[in-house]
């Protein structure tokens, strides 16, 4: 009994985990182009972070859902929940969280280089 609902619950970590990457691989997507340096620099950054903050979502569902016991089923479930996102959810969030990272890259790049660029 206690075992399905920790993997239901893992699974909803899952998902959550799921978002995360999605959210983080559509800014790299949005903000691709601005420069080698900057794509090199800002993927290996939003990959670092991505890393800590799912270790962080899955730690924190095996301590407070399964107690802080590490058990098959937790990994099962949370896997679970990554497929459950990558086949049901992600092309909606995904062009949702795309679109709102392009709106933001022409507010913060394309608008101010027109502006303060010379013209002839």
């Amino acid at each position: 009994m206690i075992q399905g609902k920790v993997f239901l619950m893992m699974g909803i970590a899952g998902i959550i985990i799921g978002f995360v990457f999605d959210v983080f691989r559509s800014f790299r997507i949005s903000f691709r182009g601005t420069g080698k340096k900057f794509d090199f620099v800002s993927a290996q950054i939003t990959d670092v972070i991505f890393a800590v903050i799912a270790f962080c979502i899955f730690t924190v569902g095996v301590y407070v859902f399964n107690g802080g016991e590490l058990r098959s089923y937790c990994f099962l479930g949370a896997i679970t929940g990554i497929v459950l996102y990558v086949f049901l959810l992600e092309r909606i969030i995904g062009r949702i969280s795309r679109l709102i990272f392009k709106f933001l890259y022409k507010i913060s790049i394309e608008i101010p280089k027109k502006v303060f660029t010379k013209r002839k």
